[in-house]
C-alpha cells in the first residue's frame, strides 16, 4: 500500500503540483517580475531586456506546450488547492505525522517538503493571496512542513 501511495503522491507532485508552481513563476505578472528582479543581479543592463524576455518566453512556452498555460489562472489555482488538500488530508490522517504513516520520514516526505515549502515560503508564490489563504486552510500541512524543515534543515530553525 505504501508503494502505491508513494507512487501516486509523486505523480501528484511532478505531474500536477509542479506545473502549478511553475505557472506562478512564469505565467503571472508577479512571478515574471521576480524573475526580472533576480536576473538584474547578474545580467548586464544592456542585455537584460533581451535575456529576461528569452528566459520568460521559453519557460512560458514550456507551460503552454504542457497545457497548464492554456488553462485560466483560476483553474490552475484550483488545481493547486486540490493538490494541497490531498496532501493535507494525508498528513492529518497519518498516525505518525509522516505522509505514508511510517515511523520515520521517508523519501516521499522530503519530496513533499521540497515542493510545498517552495510554494509556502519562496518570496514570489508565498505573497500570492491564494497561497496565503491555503496556509490558513491547511494548518496540518503547514505544521508538517515546519516539522520536516526542522528535521532536514535544523540550522534554519
Amino acid at each position: 500500500d505504501q508503494v502505491t501511495q508513494a507512487h501516486l503522491i509523486r505523480r501528484l507532485l511532478t505531474g500536477s503540483f509542479y506545473w502549478v508552481r511553475y505557472q506562478m513563476n512564469f505565467g503571472t505578472e508577479i512571478g515574471r517580475q521576480a524573475v526580472v528582479d533576480e536576473m538584474k543581479k547578474d545580467v548586464p543592463a544592456p542585455i537584460l531586456p533581451f535575456i529576461t524576455a528569452m528566459v520568460i518566453n521559453s519557460q512560458y512556452d514550456n507551460l503552454f506546450g504542457q497545457g497548464t498555460a492554456r488553462m485560466p489562472l483560476k483553474e490552475v489555482i484550483a488545481t493547486g488547492l486540490a493538490d494541497l488538500k490531498v496532501l493535507n488530508d494525508l498528513v492529518v490522517k497519518s498516525k505518525t505525522g509522516y505522509i505514508l504513516g511510517t515511523a520515520k520520514p521517508s523519501v516521499i516526505d522530503t519530496d513533499v517538503y521540497s515542493f510545498v515549502s517552495h510554494l509556502f515560503y519562496d518570496t514570489t508564490p508565498s505573497a500570492m493571496e491564494w497561497v496565503i489563504e491555503a496556509k490558513k486552510e491547511f494548518p496540518g500541512l503547514v505544521k508538517y512542513i515546519g516539522r520536516m524543515k526542522d528535521i532536514l534543515y535544523p540550522e534554519l530553525s
